[in-house]
């Protein structure tokens, strides 16, 4: 039984560390549309790929080592909890992506929050053009 979990935790981190390898570039331009619409900032592809490829690996690192620790803590009791916990993470992971967007790109961190918000609002358009397409186009 312990095997099937531990095939199950590998197979998970493998299709996770594969869409944020697929979705570093795509996320690169959203990361540069944001941060020329919020701090007038060009920053560079590779840069940008760069920084939500760490990102992304740092906020997978995070997400896993909260679920474990409270998991093997007993934290986790009641759906209630599961819900704080993924608030705790998702509040977490909002303000990594911001740190390595005032890292590595150079914007004051309130702005890079804003880029970080930025993204989140242009990522969430772009899923419904594409959501949309897939409608008209009877895909979906």
């Amino acid at each position: 039984m312990k095997t099937d979990l531990h095939l199950l935790v590998a197979t998970q981190l493998i299709g996770i560390v594969l869409v944020a390898c697929l979705w570093s570039p795509v996320g690169a331009v959203v990361l540069r549309a944001s941060a020329k619409y919020i701090s007038n900032t060009n920053v560079r592809y590779w840069n940008a790929v760069l920084t939500v490829l760490l990102a992304a690996f740092t906020n997978i690192l995070f997400s896993y080592a909260l679920g474990y620790v409270s998991a093997a803590t007993g934290l986790v009791k009641s759906a209630d909890s599961v819900g704080t916990l993924y608030l705790v993470s998702l509040i977490a992971a909002f303000f990594i992506q911001s740190g390595f967007i005032w890292h590595r790109a150079r914007i004051p961190f309130g702005q890079a929050c804003g880029v970080t918000f930025t993204m989140i609002v242009f990522t969430i358009c772009l899923a419904l053009v594409v959501w949309g397409i897939l409608l008209a186009v009877g895909i979906s």
